[in-house]
């Protein structure tokens, strides 16, 4: 193995100089093109035989191996919608929390249309249910403090 500060390191663009000694010259080649866009869902089989449920990614070419990377990102919300089910509106949060299942399950489908529609959906639906719960801690607290009366 040779030591690195015996090594010269040329380009392969520029020609080796005259009188410079061409038995340790470790030529870099510039890297290939990786990545090929695609606009819809490429079916690659893993190694189990299964066709990867990832909806519209791009393909990184790594030699002969294809790799499909995930570029889309629809947020199914689903722990907001639990932890809302849980501490804030309880009934606006279980519509939140459907809708983000619903959501989950058309992200496996590859539906990313009705995906994006359950998501926005189930974002109004925290939303709704984070501001109900805030509002109904602050009604609470101003009756046991006496300053309002709930009648």
């Amino acid at each position: 193995m040779l030591p690195v500060n015996d090594a010269q390191y040329i380009s392969p663009n520029k020609d080796n100089q005259t009188g410079q000694p061409t038995d340790n010259v470790v030529t870099h080649e510039p890297p290939p093109t990786y990545t090929q866009f695609n606009s819809h869902p490429v079916p690659v089989l893993s190694q189990n035989g299964q066709i990867p449920s990832l909806p519209y990614g791009y393909v990184v070419m790594a030699g002969a191996q294809q790799i499909i990377v995930n570029q889309v990102n629809v947020s199914d919300y689903l722990i907001w919608s639990i932890l809302n089910s849980l501490f804030c509106l309880w009934p606006v949060g279980i519509l939140a929390t459907v809708m983000s299942v619903i959501t989950k399950k058309k992200k496996a489908n590859c539906d990313l249309e009705g995906a994006r529609k359950f998501s926005i959906l189930a974002g109004v639906f925290n939303i709704l249910s984070t501001l109900g719960g805030i509002i109904l801690f602050i009604l609470i607290s101003l009756h046991f403090s006496g300053q309002i009366h709930l009648s």
